[in-house]
């Protein structure tokens, strides 16, 4: 992984490290060498157990997006390196624009569209895709074990999930002029550790600005 980034193991509540109750008993040992980046050498993939990891960077970035404005709509150009499913943009005048299927490296042009269906269309596609257990995950595991393995794993207060809320809350009338939400099926600065890891049924939100 990057020097730049923090990896951090999710192992479940009922994995050989827990008590059950999703405190970690401390005797995992993982070690990290350093060089030009951290290679996780040791104790981050435990057998038979599934592990998820959250990845924190904080860097500066060259890559976004080059909006130009047209007579009825907005260009833009993909500098983010990856495509783009859906777009939705409020330009300097608080006018909203949307636009889709826009190719890594391609252009399009954005047509114009209500606030309120730009909103809606927005909250429809996260609301499709909230992070959830994995399917089966408490299956073999009493109702009250499953209920406190729910409380311990809520999805609804980390950062994360109070940014997609400031964006797609029904109380936001919109994000400031010159922002843009873009919904994308890969991550533009996202490491994956390996080379040969391919994204399946990924769904990244893409917030960003650009100056007058």
């Amino acid at each position: 992984m990057p020097d730049d980034t923090v990896v951090y193991p999710i192992r479940p509540s009922h994995s050989s490290a827990s008590n059950g109750f999703g405190r970690q008993y401390g005797r995992d040992q993982r070690e990290v060498e350093w060089d030009e980046q951290q290679r996780l050498t040791r104790g981050w993939l435990a057998s038979r157990t599934p592990t998820q990891y959250l990845s924190i960077a904080a860097r500066a970035s060259k890559k976004g997006l080059r909006f130009e404005p047209q007579e009825n709509g907005l260009s833009v150009s993909n500098e983010l390196g990856i495509e783009i499913i859906w777009l939705v943009v409020q330009d300097h005048d608080g006018k909203f624009y949307v636009g889709e299927k826009i190719d890594a490296e391609g252009s399009g042009r954005l047509a114009p569209t209500e606030m309120i269906a730009a909103m809606a269309k927005l909250r429809t596609l996260i609301t499709e895709n909230i992070p959830e257990l994995p399917t089966g995950f408490v299956v073999a595991l009493s109702r009250g074990y499953a209920r406190q393995l729910s409380q311990n794993f809520s999805l609804s207060s980390s950062l994360m999930e109070a940014q997609i809320n400031s964006v797609v809350s029904p109380l936001v009338k919109g994000w400031g002029n010159g922002a843009y939400v873009a919904i994308t099926a890969a991550g533009p600065e996202l490491s994956l550790g390996v080379d040969d890891a391919i994204e399946s049924g990924s769904f990244h939100v893409v917030r960003g600005s650009w100056p007058e």
